[in-house]
């Protein structure tokens, strides 16, 4: 009985398999341009264009020295600065 009823219920999903779709063959190898090659003169040049001005950042002069300092906090919720 079991073996009959796993075969009515395979049967009635087939329809609902999922159709398989293939891949389109690859296509011929893009060259990229020359402003697009990683480290290229061409792409220094494009990079120096697009940049933005000095005056879009006026806090260019400032520094921002990062934190390095681990902080322990203890069960009882004290806290200690390690650098």
């Amino acid at each position: 009985m079991k073996l009959a009823f796993s075969a009515l219920a395979a049967a009635c999903l087939l329809p609902f398999a999922p159709a398989y779709v293939h891949a389109a063959p690859p296509t011929a190898a893009v060259k990229p341009a020359p402003a697009d090659v990683p480290g290229s003169p061409e792409e220094a040049k494009k990079l120096a264009q697009d940049a933005p001005t000095a005056a879009q950042f006026p806090n260019a002069a400032k520094a921002t020295i990062l934190d390095l300092a681990d902080i322990i906090v203890d069960k009882n919720g004290a806290t200690k600065n390690v650098t």
